[in-house]
């Protein structure tokens, strides 16, 4: 029967679980606990716990509906995690793991950014293939027009010092000796060679 149903320890009905039916079949579970907000909810299986539904799961912050993380399942297994926040674009995601994160994919991976910026703050980002002539990095430029792709290295220094001889970006092309070393067999260097402001000039070192 449609209604609410409440399981409570006998002499304490001010904490309880509750289950209410709505007259379509709608369900919710709800827990109370009076005096304070300990009220947890814990599903244990010897087993795996599974989520049948239409395709879409939703998480929202009590008391407040429109905004909400949501998970989508297609008929193929296919998975988008997608954010609403209805007043604003402030709906971010974010993953934090207290160790590593993996992604593992049978195809490619895509990454799309709708505001054109990608930032990774790390200090070695490395490709590995075991490819001949591979690792490849390209930069593709489709647009109509008589520009190309640039790679930039910034030298910006916290302490907004410059000087004469400082480098702004390296290349390295490094290799294995006879005894398996890494060595560096050729770099490329670029450097400052005059930082005077209206009179600035670099230099670039073979």
């Amino acid at each position: 029967f449609a209604g609410r149903y409440l399981f409570y320890v006998s002499g304490n009905d001010g904490d309880y679980f509750s289950i209410d039916v709505g007259s379509n079949g709608d369900t919710v579970l709800g827990t109370v606990d009076a005096a304070a907000d300990s009220a947890n909810l814990s599903l244990l299986a010897d087993g795996i716990i599974g989520h049948y539904s239409n395709g879409s799961h939703q998480w929202i912050k009590t008391g407040n509906n429109s905004d909400y993380l949501q998970l989508d399942i297609g008929t193929h297994g296919d998975a988008k995690f997608w954010t609403v926040d209805a007043a604003a674009a402030a709906a971010h995601f974010e993953i934090e793991a207290d160790g590593d994160i993996t992604l593992d994919a049978a195809g490619d991976i895509k990454f799309e950014a709708a505001g054109n910026d990608i930032s990774l703050d790390s200090d070695t980002f490395t490709i590995n293939s075991s490819t001949g002539d591979y690792p490849q990095v390209k930069l593709l430029n489709t647009t109509n027009d008589d520009q190309a792709s640039q790679l930039i290295f910034d030298k910006l220094r916290a302490d907004d010092g410059v000087a004469t001889g400082q480098n702004l970006g390296e290349i390295h092309f490094n290799g294995q000796d006879s005894a398996q070393n890494t060595q560096t067999y050729s770099y490329i260097i670029s450097e400052i060679d005059v930082s005077t402001s209206g009179q600035e000039s670099g230099k670039l070192n073979l």
